[in-house]
């Protein structure tokens, strides 16, 4: 009696994949076989939850250096530890992120810079505060402009890409697309000067904050309060 093994190693699959699903080749063929088993099966029981494309967190920020001048916008990135993190840790991870942002933890994606300002920049940068109250299962990202106005929004390159702000519960029509910034730099340009905070949020897209001088808003987001998976959808 001949055996044959069959054996499916998943660390060499594409690890941006959400999906574990495997189709196998056998060239030889299958014949006169009497019986198919699965001999052992066996899988780690930790995993990443943060790996591939869910590592990088992005966002977009409007900016009008002066009440006359046009807006203007820049996307940023950060990168997070890839591995298994439980969601508490995570935000700690995210907080840090914004809070060191003067050192080397954020990217402007224009130049590759390493700063949360835009290209000559004068005013105060945005300072971005995070949260996960585990008692609600809630979320939160809050965003202090400073002394400038400023819109601000979660930031995804493809609309097909599953990313972070997702996983932790941000609606996904909810986060900005990289075909959304010429439109809404249009839209923004198409105000007269001085408009005010009511006229600037009149022609945004309900994705983004708009941020008046002194002010904090809040991007909110719920989920499960057990750890990310990147098998679930949120």
């Amino acid at each position: 009696m001949k055996q044959k093994y069959v054996i499916i190693d998943s660390s060499k699959e594409n690890h941006n994949s959400v999906d574990a699903k495997f189709k196998v080749q056998i060239p030889q063929g299958i014949t006169g076989t009497t019986r198919v088993c699965v001999k052992s099966f066996s899988m780690p029981n930790s995993y990443h939850n943060i790996y591939g494309d869910l590592k990088t967190a992005k966002f977009v920020e409007f900016y009008r250096p002066t009440p006359e001048s046009d807006w203007v916008y820049e996307v940023f990135s950060f990168n997070l530890k890839e591995g298994y993190t439980e969601t508490d840790n995570l935000f700690l991870e995210i907080q840090s992120k914004f809070t060191n942002a003067s050192g080397n933890e954020i990217t402007r994606e224009s130049d590759g810079s390493i700063t949360v300002q835009h290209v000559g920049e004068i005013d105060t940068r945005t300072i971005v505060s995070v949260s996960h109250d585990s008692s609600n299962c809630h979320n939160s990202l809050s965003f202090d402009s400073g002394t400038q106005d400023k819109v601000i929004g979660l930031y995804v390159d493809d609309q097909n890409k599953h990313t972070i702000w997702e996983s932790l519960g941000f609606d996904k029509r909810r986060i900005v697309k990289q075909t959304d910034l010429d439109q809404i730099q249009a839209q923004l340009n198409s105000l007269a000067p001085g408009a005010t905070a009511l006229d600037v949020q009149g022609v945004l897209p309900p994705s983004i904050l708009h941020m008046r001088p002194h002010r904090t808003e809040s991007l909110f987001g719920a989920k499960s309060c057990y750890p990310l998976s990147h098998e679930t959808r949120w």
